[in-house]
């Protein structure tokens, strides 16, 4: 059933609405074509991802509207989102980095009348930082080893890219090496290293609980890429629903 309220998706698809019911009409993203379908739609939200330019003058604009429409803004850290539009009770700063599934649910909330929260940067990091901190610790992956700040990177990328993104070759590891100012097989090498040594060293129970059934097969070691998108996509299930809880 296709529910009566519109969303204007702007540079981004969150396919979470459609399956809603909510009836999402994309944009290219930039600040005319989305105030554009606004206008003429009658639309009852507006999400404006980070790519999005002059999103002062779009948020301006987009409150002229007689009903205003819900406007949910995904903004970096350290944006220049106006400060008075926080005060807004018609618009929503989402700052980065997140998980965006959760951007969905928190646009459905704010329709069906929820109170309105600011999602802020650095609580979302802090958890995702110390929970990847957490399992690598149990799997005996501790920052003694050269490769332990790789692995908990690659993982918390992965969490947060797209699963037809995850390309270690041509995404992960030159992103990586790019922030560490070490090169794509050097950040390979250290993390095929640390696996090794953790995975000899943690309990098989331990391992379980990350890896299932595969981890009390003896001959069985996760390549670099396996360990990784476990990791991430049991991280991304978890926290997702402890971030939701938070909401």
């Amino acid at each position: 059933m296709i529910k009566s309220n519109k969303i204007i998706i702007g540079g981004d698809d969150i396919r979470y609405l459609s399956s809603e019911g909510y009836q999402v009409i994309p944009t290219k993203g930039n600040e005319l074509d989305i105030q554009f379908e606004a206008m003429n739609c009658n639309a009852k939200s507006v999400f404006i991802s980070s790519s999005t330019v002059n999103t002062n003058t779009l948020l301006k604009n987009l409150m002229k509207l007689d009903p205003k429409p819900l406007v949910f803004v995904v903004a970096p850290p350290d944006g220049d989102v106006n400060p008075s539009f926080m005060d807004n009770s018609h618009t929503t700063i989402i700052r980065t980095p997140i998980d965006m599934s959760i951007v969905g649910p928190l646009i459905v909330e704010q329709i069906e009348g929820e109170k309105i929260r600011v999602y802020e940067a650095a609580e979302y990091e802090r958890y995702l930082h110390n929970y990847v901190s957490e399992i690598l610790a149990s799997l005996c992956i501790t920052p003694n080893y050269n490769g332990f700040l790789y692995v908990r990177e690659a993982i918390k990328m992965a969490v947060q890219e797209p699963l037809n993104s995850r390309s270690f070759s041509k995404t992960l590891y030159p992103k990586i090496s790019k922030e560490f100012n070490s090169s794509a097989s050097s950040i390979e090498r250290n993390i095929r290293t640390v696996i090794i040594k953790g995975w000899e060293k943690a309990s098989v129970s331990a391992k379980s609980n990350v890896f299932g059934t595969f981890a009390t097969n003896t001959k069985w070691r996760p390549t670099n890429g396996e360990f990784i998108l476990v990791i991430a996509d049991k991280v991304h299930r978890e926290l997702e629903d402890k971030m939701m809880k938070l909401s």
